[in-house]
């Protein structure tokens, strides 16, 4: 989604839950769409991945292309398993 500089298929990769550093699901893409299409090739590396049923917790970097490496702890923290799906769940401790 990043790569191909798409903000509108952010919502699919957003838990409805998603809270991070106070931002909502619907602010944080409000917020970091304009931004996606500058971004630049992004890629991934994960550290750790660590799942509890629906809910894992997951380490690593985001390298942004053109802003630069951002830790994933600190960005998202969690993904969760809803209607059958995975989503960012944000850096708030799952229930």
């Amino acid at each position: 989604m990043l790569g191909r500089g798409k903000a509108e298929e952010m919502p699919q990769y957003f838990s409805d839950k998603y809270l991070s550093n106070g931002f909502s699901k619907a602010e944080f893409i409000t917020f970091f769409a304009p931004f996606v299409p500058k971004v630049g090739k992004t890629s991934f590396r994960l550290t750790n991945y660590r799942r509890d049923g629906d809910v894992a917790e997951i380490n690593g970097t985001i390298n942004y292309g053109n802003i630069g490496e951002v830790p994933l702890r600190f960005s998202f923290g969690h993904v969760i398993r809803e209607n059958g799906r995975w989503g960012w769940y944000g850096n708030q401790v799952p229930e």
